[in-house]
């Protein structure tokens, strides 16, 4: 049997909020095909309640009712931020209504479009580099792609546990059927050209190019930025960094020039926060197999590059540096793949920790 509701539980506790004064935070659940849940949860800011009262529900019986006024001077709430990315998604263009827009600056090279948005002043730096979606290696490296001096597996099907490209890697796959990185290791070994199994392999992910539609835009902050228009779930590759590799005897020449280089090295192992659970399982060890030589080449992006040039620096990122293999096997020449340390919500801009920020650095961002 149903009763009109009483002032216990929740609705207590938001009337002592409102009577003390305290803030509250609103969280909502919103319909969304990204999420494996079909729901993606926003978080929409501080909001004080100014009011409640007793009010006659759908079913006949008293509910209560609180009034929330949002608090002045926050960011946009999640909620809107979803509603603008699905707009600009549908019509990219008449919603960019000034600026500078360009629909994609990658020119049909990326598997989703990279475009460009400035709204705060003229530069249109991008445009004047070479877009590259997979960076060009050395011909000494190029004669080892393909597999070759290392056969591939024989998977008719999907590959499974005892395939031999798990054994590559440690005895398990790194991502799940959705391609989601299950925990950062130093390496991992992708299936290659000279596998045997199919494209819809969950062991081909990178491979495959960017999931999700990205945008370079100006930022006050920090020059250029990136960002993507869909909600990135944590895990999920979002794209690599590219240009021209270069052997540790050619980095040294170019490093002269000052040159804008992007170091392997520099980057901090951020991989192994990724499935750490050592904070609720004390036995958790971070893995370190496959192994991972220490890099010496570098990826010159002065003149050619891709949207992963314009990620900005930060102490606190939101994505990481994750080293792959799949269409070669030398281990001192790696692809620098990126990926997402959490959800990531639309428009939120794209972060990673170089390491090492100097002028170098601040050279390639802005």
């Amino acid at each position: 049997m149903c009763n009109s509701q009483k002032l216990e539980r929740g609705n207590l506790a938001l009337e002592k909020s409102m009577k003390y004064g305290i803030e509250i935070r609103v969280i909502r659940g919103i319909n969304v095909d990204d999420s494996p849940t079909g729901k993606v949860y926003v978080y929409d800011g501080l909001y004080r309640i100014v009011c409640c009262w007793m009010d006659v529900g759908k079913s006949g019986f008293g509910v209560y009712k609180f009034k929330l006024l949002r608090i002045e001077g926050q960011e946009e709430m999640g909620s809107t931020m979803l509603k603008v990315a699905a707009s600009l998604k549908a019509d990219s263009v008449s919603a960019r209504n000034h600026g500078f827009f360009n629909k994609d600056i990658s020119m049909g090279r990326e598997s989703f479009p990279v475009s460009i948005y400035n709204d705060l002043d003229d530069d249109q730096d991008p445009l004047h580099f070479e877009y590259l979606a997979q960076p060009i290696y050395p011909p000494a490296i190029q004669d080892k792609f393909h597999g070759n001096g290392r056969g591939g597996c024989d998977c008719v099907t999907n590959c499974v546990g005892n395939c031999c490209c798990a054994t590559l890697n440690g005895g398990e796959f790194a991502y799940d059927a959705n391609g989601v990185l299950l925990r950062g290791k130093p390496l991992i070994y992708e299936c290659g050209m000279a596998c045997q199994c199919p494209p819809s392999c969950q062991n081909r992910v990178t491979q495959k190019g960017i999931r999700h539609p990205l945008e370079v835009f100006r930022s006050k902050e920090t020059g250029w930025g990136v960002r993507s228009l869909d909600l990135i779930r944590a895990g999920t590759f979002i794209c690599e960094f590219s240009g021209i590799v270069l052997t540790k005897h050619q980095t040294e020449l170019v490093s002269l020039a000052a040159e804008r280089l992007v170091h392997p090295s520099r980057f901090p192992g951020r991989w192994a926060e990724w499935g750490d659970i050592s904070d609720v399982f004390s036995e958790y060890v971070t893995p370190r197999y496959p192994y991972l030589p220490e890099l010496s080449f570098s990826i010159d992006v002065s003149r050619a590059r891709n949207v992963a040039c314009y990620l900005s620096h930060s102490c606190s990122p939101n994505v990481f540096v994750q080293f792959v293999l799949h269409d070669h096997y030398n281990v001192a020449y790696p692809h620098l793949m990126i990926f997402s340390l959490e959800n990531i919500p639309p428009f939120r801009e794209l972060s990673i920790d170089y390491g090492v920020v100097d002028e170098l650095l601040g050279k390639l961002m802005l």
